[in-house]
């Protein structure tokens, strides 16, 4: 073999190492897990983003169409995701409403919890101590330690109460009211409610920004994303998308230059610059139907939608701002995070 070839063969090695090392050190970084709730099918599907396949299906209820499965929420850490559960006879409290934990390593049930009647929806707070839920039929929200089983309290809220933010110093506990246009201010360290403020009509999610500057509530009738000062519990701008947009999930990109606005009437996602709160860009193309839930991959690379009438979770790269795969998973699938498999 002469030098020419010798050489050739060396760097052929080295790139095949370097390859390896590449595929190796992919390997070794955080993996996720998306989950969807599917409101009908009483189930979660458990996703593998690698592949965007559903690699699991977990029974949350026994009593598929019967108790529902909607609202979802995860752990600070990843580690475990939480699923609000009610059944369709909202005015009685029964053993079947509650919110239940999964362990997303194994995807197994690993607990549940008692916090009053009709959960619609969840937060964590950032230390992963408390959980709050909106109790939608009894227009309150229920504050519960995680660690020692103790109820904190339920506080009267607007009526219809649905989405539920605490804020990331943990101070302040948001809370939308669907017929009263409103949004409930708790104080979490005080435990008391201190403000009502209106938004637009029919307030739906409401999530904050990572440094707390921002509150952002979506509001389904009125077309409309509110954005809330969180020193004042003011709204200091709204965003108008159209009445027929039927706004429900928010999720924010990691560096929070982003927010998604899932739109159902639409069939569409919006993509809005949170510094000038234009619109960017409307992701139509390949979208399932009617999706709600919305969530960002910590790294930021996907987006994921749920579509309660195709059953389905809808992929969008946010590298081009398309959506590049439809996934099947149960009977109106209602809502969706990410876990991190530790």
């Amino acid at each position: 073999m002469n030098r020419k070839a010798v050489t050739a063969v060396v760097l052929t090695a080295l790139v095949v190492v370097l390859a390896a090392a590449a595929g190796g050190a992919g390997q070794a970084g955080p993996r996720y897990r998306v989950f969807a709730s599917n409101e009908y099918g009483g189930t979660v599907s458990v996703i593998d983003p690698e592949k965007d396949e559903v690699i699991a299906t977990i029974r949350v209820s026994n009593r598929p169409g019967d108790v529902r499965p909607r609202g979802l929420g995860v752990s600070p850490d990843g580690k475990t995701v939480y699923v609000a559960l009610s059944d369709f006879a909202p005015q009685v409290e029964s053993d079947e409403d509650g919110i239940v934990a999964i362990d997303v390593a194994t995807a197994r049930v690993v607990g549940k919890f008692r916090v009053g009647s009709d959960p619609e929806r969840l937060a964590v707070s950032p230390d992963g101590r408390q959980l709050w839920a909106a109790n939608e039929d009894a227009a309150q929200a229920t504050g519960f330690d995680i660690r020692t089983g103790e109820v904190l309290g339920s506080f009267p809220s607007g009526i219809e109460p649905e989405g539920v933010a605490v804020s990331p110093d943990g101070r302040w506990v948001y809370v939308t009211g669907e017929v009263s246009h409103t949004v409930t201010v708790i104080d979490a360290r005080e435990l008391r409610v201190v403000k009502h403020v209106m938004v637009g009509a029919r307030p739906r999610i409401v999530i904050f920004s990572r440094d707390g500057k921002r509150a952002y509530v979506s509001a389904e009738i009125g077309g409309t994303v509110s954005v809330i000062d969180p020193s004042r519990h003011q709204v200091i701008h709204t965003v108008r998308l159209g009445t027929n947009t039927r706004l429900v999930g928010l999720a924010l990109t990691p560096d929070g230059k982003r927010l998604f606005a899932a739109a159902g009437g639409t069939n569409s996602v919006f993509v809005i610059d949170t510094q000038s709160l234009d619109v960017i860009k409307e992701i139509r193309e390949r979208m399932g139907r009617r999706p709600w839930g919305i969530a960002v991959t910590p790294d930021g690379k996907k987006v994921y939608t749920a579509n309660g009438l195709s059953d389905s979770v809808s992929v969008i790269d946010t590298s081009t701002l398309t959506v590049v795969k439809n996934i099947s998973t149960g009977r109106g699938t209602h809502d969706v995070v990410v876990g991190i498999v530790p």
